[in-house]
């Protein structure tokens, strides 16, 4: 059922554009909510999507997508919003994940027997344009807002931690997107990630953080309430659970 509904989920956020030949990786994990595709088309472009499946329901993220090459077995992906790159290395008819993301880490994807072609709408976003609009911002509030360590939270699924250490880590649905540190420049929260060596960044606003282009999501705004201190429950305090089923 669970292979059911993740192959019809996949479909319904596809839609074929072109004519291109794509190949399909997939992790599956049964002790997981989680489950992750990889595409790679023959144009050399890619997209990689989180699947997060709550009984009947599928909700998919777009994690990374961009252009990518081979070099001998190793799939190198540039990704076209942040610049890092992901490296999997290909055994047979699998891709193991070498250098990436915490919550690709480790993992194996195996090669289906089916391909679609996912759209992804990258015209309206890009590096340089969320760069004009940090600009913007930091033009438009001169005033410094407050910025509290510890939880926050957004009601589409994400917490972030803000260390005292100046460390942080960010989670979607419970699983670890990034970890680094954390440094602020005027109204700007900039996370730098250990794994990858790239910055995420966010707005400061007036008791939350904004964020633009986040791993898993390039086209929305998600705004972080504060929760309370490094120690709070994130559960308790937001109302709804991310917790990895056992």
């Amino acid at each position: 059922m669970r292979n059911l509904l993740l192959f019809i989920g996949v479909f319904m956020v596809s839609r074929v554009f072109s004519q291109n030949y794509v190949e399909l990786f997939m992790y599956m994990d049964n002790s997981s909510e989680m489950d992750c595709s990889i595409f790679l088309s023959n144009d050399n472009s890619y997209c990689i999507q989180l699947s997060f499946v709550y009984d009947d329901i599928v909700e998919v993220k777009t994690l990374s997508c961009g252009t990518f090459d081979r070099k001998g077995k190793d799939v190198i992906l540039s990704d076209a919003f942040h610049g890092y790159e992901t490296v999997f290395h290909e055994y047979d008819s699998c891709l193991v994940a070498q250098k990436s993301l915490p919550i690709l880490s480790g993992k194996v994807f195996h090669r289906c027997s089916y391909w679609v072609n996912p759209y992804i709408d990258t015209a309206n976003v890009s590096y340089e344009a969320i760069q004009r609009e940090r600009e913007a911002y930091d033009n438009a509030h001169k005033q410094l807002y407050k910025l509290k360590t510890g939880k926050y939270a957004s009601s589409d699924g994400y917490d972030l931690v803000l260390q005292k250490s100046k460390t942080y880590n960010l989670k979607c649905k419970g699983h670890c997107l990034s970890s680094g540190t954390w440094k602020r420049e005027n109204n700007n929260l900039i996370l730098y990630d250990s794994s990858l060596g790239f910055p995420i960044h966010l707005f400061i606003g007036e008791s939350q953080l904004i964020g633009k282009i986040l791993p898993s999501d390039a086209h929305n705004l998600h705004p972080f309430k504060w929760i309370g201190s490094e120690n709070t429950s994130v559960t308790k305090k937001r109302g709804f659970g991310c917790s990895r089923k056992h």
